[in-house]
């Protein structure tokens, strides 16, 4: 569920799709590749946990928000 993240958090998962820097995982399925803010890295993110850094701490991070939107769609 979207209601552990903040504002700006969600904001930042709108960005994400619009930009097109998410993309569903070709072999795993609900599982998307993100592209980190400064373009360096990719993440593997899942409604439940991502492999930023943050989401490897299991805190709430936007990639996962935008996972999370995108498999609601």
């Amino acid at each position: 569920s979207l209601r552990e993240y903040k504002p700006f958090q969600i904001a930042k998962a709108i960005e994400l799709v619009r930009e097109g820097a998410i993309h569903p995982s070709l072999k795993r399925s609900g599982f998307y590749t993100v592209v980190s803010e400064d373009g360096d890295r990719t993440y593997l993110s899942h409604a439940c946990g991502c492999t930023c850094p943050a989401g490897v701490k299991n805190r709430a991070c936007y990639h996962r928000a935008a996972a999370i939107a995108l498999n609601a769609a």
